[in-house]
């Protein structure tokens, strides 16, 4: 019971000095959220390759060897019990393809011989009838193709790409049918791209977006990729295994990048689309948008326009108003308070109207009388840069001190403890 009193009594003394020092510099803080999502490489992506030994045989193996056949590749462990779980599956898949050279089953153990010998890796695929290839990963696959909950399944095509991937295993079936038709494969027609387009014939540092569509045809589409060419700016997207014939994407420029390449004299952008398939067949063409050129002719202009303080639980609020202004189009615009040799800044500012922003300080550790050195700083398209300063004076109490808040923790204290001593004694 002692015990608890003291804890108790330490509890109420350290918070109030831990909250007494926070400060709060936004208004709205997104909490940490830690979601657990798989990241097994996405369908389409190039196989790496490897030279591993097959434990059983004792046999090195490369994967680049295996071209031209389905490989479907299993990521297991001695321990896990769901790898064990998926052993019958995996031995009916075997014996259904017994006899077809052209489709070959590996398990690939990504455990380290610290952590299972090779004898304990032997006895497990004895106990368990593995009579496929067997390799210990010491590659670091589990990296590449992002392994991070087993088992995990990956079916390559004959061309060595990722075809199919999943975590566990859903069945045989739909596993045996994806394999029949990568082995039934054979596509000899190059893809076709039907036509491209844009949304618009230009844009410019004021509109700065466009987007671009492609009608692609092909049997098995495994990859289309759009990359923009702007002088010595570049910019590229990428679909994997599109769902569809019609691939859209929208570009979106930086403004600066756009009044860049207009002052070095580019008038037009280039984008490129490749279209690639299951057969390592492609497709290219691309289409060019024309850049609008428009002058930045003034520096802006920035002036503090307004402080507001009000009063917070620990410390003070302030907001910072300005207006600030460009002939072109105003790009950034940061706000740095300075306080007793620290530096305080945001640049989320909010534009409440025409060219008035805004920002708050949320629990700024102040005493009345304080000087605050307010910066406001404006930079435009064209890298133009203004700023004006004010010196502000804190006009009310920055809350309760912190002596008076451990002065009430532990009167707080006193009072409280012999309560419970009092009831603890009924």
């Amino acid at each position: 019971m002692k015990r608890q009193k003291i804890l108790f009594l330490i509890a109420l003394l350290i918070t109030p000095m831990i909250l007494s020092f926070i400060q709060i510099e936004s208004a709205v803080k997104d909490p940490i959220v830690e979601v657990m999502t798989p990241k097994v490489i996405h369908n389409g992506a190039q196989a790496i390759d490897w030279n591993l030994e097959d434990i059983m045989s004792d046999t090195n193996f490369t994967f680049s060897s295996l071209a031209g056949k389905v490989v479907m590749m299993d990521f297991f462990a001695t321990w896990c019990g769901p790898c064990i779980a998926a052993m019958p599956l995996l031995r009916e898949i075997n014996d259904h393809y017994s006899g077809n050279s052209d489709f070959v089953l590996m398990s690939i153990d990504l455990e380290t011989a610290a952590a299972a010998s090779e004898t304990a890796l032997e006895a497990f695929v004895s106990n368990n009838n593995m009579n496929w290839k067997i390799f210990r990963d010491t590659v670091n696959m589990d990296d590449y193709y992002g392994i991070e909950f087993i088992p995990t399944l990956i079916i390559f095509s004959k061309t060595q790409y990722v075809y199919y991937s999943e975590i566990g295993m859903s069945g045989i079936s739909d596993l045996i049918d994806m394999v029949d038709d990568l082995l039934a494969l054979s596509d000899t027609t190059d893809p076709v791209i039907n036509e491209i387009e844009s949304d618009k014939t230009s844009f410019s540092v004021l509109d700065n977006r466009f987007q671009i569509m492609a009608n692609v045809t092909d049997e098995n589409i495994r990859h289309v990729g759009y990359e923009l060419e702007m002088g010595g700016y570049s910019d590229f997207t990428d679909f994997w295994v599109p769902s569809t014939n019609l691939v859209d994407f929208e570009f979106v420029i930086d403004p600066a990048t756009i009044y860049e390449a207009t002052q070095l004299g580019i008038t037009n952008t280039t984008v490129d689309v490749l279209v690639e398939d299951f057969a390592d067949r492609t497709a290219t063409e691309n289409i060019t948008i024309d850049i609008d050129n428009m002058v930045d002719m003034e520096h802006p202009t920035v002036s503090i326009t307004d402080i507001i303080e009000t009063d917070a639980t620990f410390g003070q609020n302030i907001e910072v108003i300005a207006t600030i202004t460009d002939d072109l189009l105003l790009v950034d615009a940061a706000v740095e308070i300075l306080l007793n040799g620290d530096s305080y800044k945001l640049d989320a500012l909010e534009l409440v109207s025409d060219d008035t922003y805004s920002i708050k300080y949320y629990g700024l550790v102040v005493e009345k009388g304080d000087i605050l050195t307010v910066n406001v700083t404006g930079e435009d398209v064209a890298g133009k840069i203004a700023f004006d300063e004010l010196n502000y004076s804190v006009t009310a109490s920055a809350g309760i001190s912190l002596p008076i808040i451990l002065a009430s923790t532990f009167l707080a204290g006193l009072i409280i403890l012999p309560i419970r001593r009092i009831r603890t004694r009924k």
